[in-house]
């Protein structure tokens, strides 16, 4: 979960660190097809995952859709939600 805002970091630094170190990933912008219903996708995506990983930033603390995500993440995934600064 991250701001959209954070996207270049998290295409350009995260993924290919995730991916390098061969750990699969659920991500927006590679996994909803364009004419998808958003929300109900990225439910079906984290019912999809085990783990929860949140960039944390200035622009992703005041995000709606982050904190939806974490508290759905803090509800179905305890402990299972890591953190990025």
């Amino acid at each position: 979960s991250h701001s959209s805002r954070d996207r270049a970091f998290v295409k350009g630094e995260l993924l290919p660190l995730l991916h390098g170190a061969g750990i699969a990933t659920w991500y927006a912008d590679d996994d909803i097809p364009t004419a998808a219903e958003w929300e109900r996708v990225i439910l079906g995506g984290l019912r999809a995952c085990g783990w929860l990983l949140v960039v944390l930033s200035p622009r992703s603390v005041v995000s709606e859709w982050v904190r939806d995500e974490v508290h759905w993440a803090i509800e179905h995934r305890p402990g299972r939600i890591i953190p990025v600064y």
